[in-house]
C-alpha cells in the first residue's frame, strides 16, 4: 500500500480533482462541490478549496465520514495529506498524515 502513495500527482478540472500515483494510475477522484449536483457520487463525496487547502469529504464504507486535507507547507516544498476518520460511534476520530517531498529531476542531478 505504501508504494501506491510514494508519489502523488493532483490534477483539477472544473468538475473533478484526480489523484494519481507514481505509475500514473488513478487512486482517487473527487467531484468538485456543487450545491445543485444531483449525482449520487457527488452527494457522498465532495471536494472544495478552503483557505488554500483542498478538503475532500466522503462517506466511509461502513458509515461515518472521512475528511482529507491536501495542504502545501508554508515554503511550498512539501505536500501534507491529513486524513481524519470519524465513525458513527462514540469512538474518538482516527487521524494520520502523509508528508510528500517534491520529486527530484534526475536530469538536474547528473
Amino acid at each position: 500500500m505504501m508504494e501506491e502513495f510514494s508519489q502523488l500527482t493532483i490534477e483539477q478540472t472544473d468538475a473533478t480533482v484526480r489523484v494519481k500515483n507514481s505509475s500514473n494510475q488513478l487512486v482517487a477522484q473527487f467531484p468538485m462541490s456543487s450545491d445543485t449536483s444531483t449525482d449520487k457520487d457527488a452527494k457522498n463525496n465532495s471536494s472544495q478549496w478552503q483557505s488554500g487547502q483542498l478538503v475532500v469529504v466522503s462517506q466511509g464504507k461502513h458509515g461515518g465520514k472521512i475528511t482529507r486535507r491536501y495542504t502545501l507547507s508554508s515554503d511550498g516544498d512539501q505536500l501534507f495529506v491529513t486524513t481524519r476518520i470519524d465513525k458513527n460511534s462514540s469512538d474518538p476520530p482516527v487521524m494520520f498524515r502523509f508528508v510528500y517531498d517534491p520529486m527530484r529531476n534526475t536530469a538536474e542531478e547528473q
